[in-house]
């Protein structure tokens, strides 16, 4: 492996391995050539691969040709997850790669890129950048999510931040729930078998209108969906479910992914014909609400 790609593939993850060389070449992804990262194996091939490597290419495998089919690797995740790593933001952390994995998000050395302002280049580590933040984007910061105290009416509180009702392509009134998605109340477009049937009213499944409303709100690309936690979750075209890569079980290294779907992305599946009238077809997201 070159230092270019080095460099990619533990940016990607915050994580870099010690001994690489001396990993085997069977914990290789046979489309990336990289560490495998939560295998998968090809069950038309038998060989290993990323999940991501595999949902974002086509149907067909590379290697054999044959339509693509996989089932989740348990013994190489784990053997992946127990190999020597440190953080790659430069903290000095050395651990398993699950652990490194599962610290590098949140690694108070790792460096944040403001997107607050088209010419904005500040480049900075989180206690810089909230400070950043603060002095030369308070104007836009308030305009976006901030309203005075003596003008809010029945605003919603989410994350500290205030966004106000709105009315969805039905034409009923919607707030923003504990999750951070949008609830009308009304009886939603077909039954779920999570919830009582209603759109929230403060958690849970909403309705396609609502869930048009969040896709807008947090201005998702084509692809993208919001799932009852409130989690935003990604189409993945090789098994044609969404998942949003969230930590499934604690100290372990496993992750919500089409083969093993947390329960907020499996209820989001089992539904996705609900959402089909107002928010598209599934795997696309900028649809027109067809309910007016």
């Amino acid at each position: 492996m070159t230092e270019e790609q080095k460099k990619a593939s533990t940016g990607r993850l915050g994580v870099q391995l010690l001994s690489e060389d001396k990993i085997p070449t069977y914990l290789h992804c046979a489309i990336c050539k990289e560490i495998v990262v939560d295998p998968v194996e090809l069950l038309c091939c038998h060989t290993l691969a990323c999940e991501d490597c595999v949902d974002a290419r086509a149907a067909n495998c590379e290697n054999c040709g044959n339509p693509v089919s996989y089932k989740e690797a348990v013994i190489p995740r784990r053997m992946v997850g127990e190999q020597k790593a440190k953080c790659a933001f430069g903290c000095g952390l050395v651990s398993t790669f699950s652990e490194v994995r599962v610290h590098a998000p949140k690694c108070p050395e790792r460096v944040y890129e403001c997107s607050a302002a088209a010419d904005c280049k500040f480049a900075g580590k989180k206690s810089a950048f909230v400070e950043h933040l603060k002095t030369a984007h308070m104007k836009t910061l308030m305009a976006a999510t901030g309203r005075p105290k003596d003008e809010e009416e029945e605003g919603n509180k989410c994350a500290g931040l205030l966004f106000s009702d709105k009315k969805n392509c039905k034409g009923n009134l919607a707030r923003i729930g504990e999750t951070g998605k949008y609830y009308c109340g009304k009886p939603m477009e077909s039954k779920c078998e999570c919830c009582d049937g209603n759109c929230g009213p403060n958690n849970g499944c909403n309705c396609g209108a609502c869930m048009k409303l969040d896709v807008d709100m947090w201005k998702l690309p084509e692809g993208f969906l919001v799932n009852r936690e409130g989690v935003v979750s990604q189409f993945q075209p090789g098994s044609k479910k969404y998942s949003c890569g969230k930590k499934i079980m604690s100290g372990l290294d496993r992750r919500c992914t089409p083969s093993k779907l947390c329960s907020g992305c499996a209820s989001l599946n089992s539904s996705l014909v609900r959402y089909q009238a107002s928010v598209g077809e599934v795997g696309k997201t900028r649809g027109r609400c067809t309910h007016v």
